[in-house]
């Protein structure tokens, strides 16, 4: 039996002492936020209404029939078509008493400047939601009721590269009130290799091949890391990017005979969609850079706002397909 020394200070009975607490709040990195960490951001929009010019190549005959000496006939020159998305305000404010500033707290030296990180963190991930999700946009309207909202990528996408289920219909671009309609789902049916590599097929029709970035919830990559015999021939750790070990970490490869398919692991990807991109043909926009400005002292509290205003850019939804109507249960 351990011996006890009398009136020797013992840590159970110590007054005072600190816990050995961690700080479980963690700055935003890029796991958080993949869709729009793999897009980036374009060129700083000018416009509530931010347009951009979506550009085709034109169509050439390969049984071409030019005769020697034959005299130049010009054909149809290639015009850009324009189409846009509405800038969306994203805002919040952090308030904090003057005596929750003075109170000391584990990890946490500025209390205002703490709650500006996690609204800004918070706001951040309702982008990335936005960004690639099946939301239409919405023009701002005169009066107080001027909220202008960006279309998410899976309400741009139409055509053969979306696999959607039976009765689904496409959203879409509308050139004349220049608005973007979400899609109507389908039935929902079962996620197939089959109905996967289709839709990369429907992509990759007539192009070269590319590299795609495929984005998941955590039960759709795990079915997919299970299920897809694909994915055996080139998945990587995203922290040991040398080394074979399957589909682990945020990100996992997939080779296809339409190029490589990287697939991330997102949290804000809807449960009944999987949106298949080349990144470089998507980018925000910041009309409005985060900015934060301290609004002052309120009696005994002080206050500052953190905002910023963005919007999707989509310079050729058709290079980019999805595979909606998932069934979840």
């Amino acid at each position: 039996m351990a011996t006890t020394y009398t009136n020797t200070l013992a840590t159970p009975d110590q007054v005072g002492k600190i816990q050995d607490v961690s700080n479980a709040i963690n700055n935003l990195d890029k796991d958080e936020t993949p869709f729009i960490t793999a897009i980036g951001r374009g060129a700083k929009a000018k416009n509530v209404y931010t347009e951009f010019e979506t550009r085709n190549l034109p169509t050439y005959d390969e049984d071409s029939d030019i005769s020697q000496g034959q005299k130049a006939a010009p054909t149809a020159s290639v015009q850009p078509t324009l189409q846009g998305n509405y800038q969306q305000l994203f805002e919040d404010t952090a308030s904090v008493t003057t005596t929750a500033q003075a109170q000391a707290q584990y990890n946490i030296k500025e209390k205002l400047a703490d709650q500006i990180r996690l609204k800004t963190t918070a706001m951040k991930i309702a982008i990335n939601k936005r960004a690639q999700g099946n939301y239409a946009s919405q023009e701002p309207a005169s009066g107080n009721d001027n909220v202008g909202k960006f279309a998410g990528a899976l309400a741009w996408m139409t055509g053969d590269n979306v696999a959607r289920g039976a009765t689904g219909a496409d959203g879409g671009f509308n050139g004349t009130t220049k608005i973007v309609s979400a899609y109507t789902p389908g039935t929902a049916r079962p996620l197939t290799e089959d109905i996967f590599l289709d839709t990369i097929k429907e992509i990759a029709r007539g192009r070269k091949m590319a590299n795609y970035d495929a984005f998941m919830n955590a039960d759709n990559r795990s079915f997919v890391s299970r299920n897809f015999t694909g994915i055996a021939g080139l998945t990587q750790n995203v922290d040991n990017p040398r080394v074979d070990i399957g589909l682990q970490g945020s990100v996992g490869f997939m080779k296809t005979d339409y190029g490589i398919v990287t697939i991330h692991y997102d949290h804000t990807t809807p449960d009944d969609a999987i949106p298949i991109i080349q990144k470089k043909l998507w980018k925000l926009r910041d009309m409005e850079p985060w900015k934060t400005q301290t609004l002052g002292t309120t009696g005994l509290s002080k206050e500052k706002q953190v905002w910023t205003s963005t919007t999707l850019e989509a310079t050729n939804q058709a290079g980019s397909g999805a595979v909606v109507d998932i069934d979840v249960s």
